[in-house]
């Protein structure tokens, strides 16, 4: 199976080499989504609302692990992609929300 390469456009090393997957392992990941999707569309708004703010924090908690490997891929500054994973939280953060307007759902009152 062939690789490629991720080169860091800083100093052109080689970041990481990953293989190409061929054509049955993207069948059975997009299998997985449609299964996902299905799980997903079952989960109340407030549900979603709650798994988008963990997905915001976990953007939060890892932000300099995660900016580390942008930087390296991508050639940005580590300050960039430490503000690109904020931007991320943020747009899980509002994603959240909206998942939170009315939409015609009544939460009970004790709900956490």
């Amino acid at each position: 199976m062939s690789k490629f390469q991720v080169i860091n456009p800083y100093d052109d090393s080689v970041y990481g080499e990953f293989e190409f997957h061929d054509k049955k392992y993207v069948d059975d990941v997009v299998s997985k989504l449609i299964k996902g999707k299905k799980t997903q569309a079952k989960l109340t708004s407030y549900e979603r609302s709650l798994i988008l703010n963990k997905l915001a924090d976990l953007f939060e908690e890892n932000a300099e692990e995660v900016g580390v490997i942008i930087t390296k891929e991508m050639g940005k500054t580590i300050s960039d992609s430490i503000v690109e994973m904020q931007r991320s939280a943020n747009t899980a953060r509002a994603s959240a929300d909206t998942c939170r307007a009315e939409t015609g759902e009544v939460l009970d009152a004790d709900a956490e």
